[in-house]
């Protein structure tokens, strides 16, 4: 592999990756890669529901039946072949899935996190997952000790960078900004 930058994004649900990762490849360029994107095919080839709990069953599926490892073996066997400058590898969630990438050169891990009412509220617009408009409070309180989400602020200590999302999407892009610059990494021209 060259030398390209892969940042790993990992954060709570509905913390701000896919905005930050939308926001860098708009703005610098790159790949955006995501974990919940090979459970979605897996649930459409089935014609099965892409809603956030077929998603969890899916991973749950997945990792028990061919082990912790194997979302992380398929994005990063991904990862490695492409040739982009910048990728963004988006729903890291174990330790086992953040050591597969700390092995690759330039890997950086960028932690997002905001609280739980503002994630809450963020979730409720957004038509990610087919159930999130009708979530209630304590059924996304519940959410967050799925097995797919209780390693997540763990994992989230090793960061390289860690992103407070509580503000404005502005304030997001300039948080976003200065991590690219410290890594060297320029906008488009």
């Amino acid at each position: 592999m060259r030398s390209a930058y892969i940042i790993g994004l990992i954060g709570t649900n509905a913390s701000g990756k896919t905005y930050a990762a939308d926001y860098i490849v708009r703005t610098y360029g790159g790949v955006h890669i995501t974990f919940s994107d090979y459970l979605a095919r897996a649930l459409e080839a089935m014609n099965i529901e892409k809603s956030k709990q077929n998603m969890i069953k899916m991973s749950i599926a997945i990792r028990k039946e061919f082990g912790e490892e194997a979302l992380s073996r398929a994005v990063a066997h991904d990862v490695e072949r492409m040739e982009e400058q910048l990728m963004l590898v988006d729903g890291i969630r174990r330790t086992g899935d953040l050591e597969r990438f700390k092995t690759m050169k330039r890997f950086r891990l960028v932690g997002i996190d905001a609280d739980p009412k503002i994630r809450f509220t963020r979730m409720r617009g957004r038509r990610e997952k087919s159930d999130d408009r009708n979530t209630a409070w304590e059924e996304f309180l519940e959410k967050e000790n799925a097995p797919t989400e209780i390693t997540i602020p763990e994992v989230m200590k090793q960061a390289d960078y860690r992103i407070d999302n509580n503000g404005t999407t502005k304030e997001l892009e300039q948080k976003i900004d200065g991590i690219l610059a410290d890594l060297g990494i320029q906008k488009y021209s």
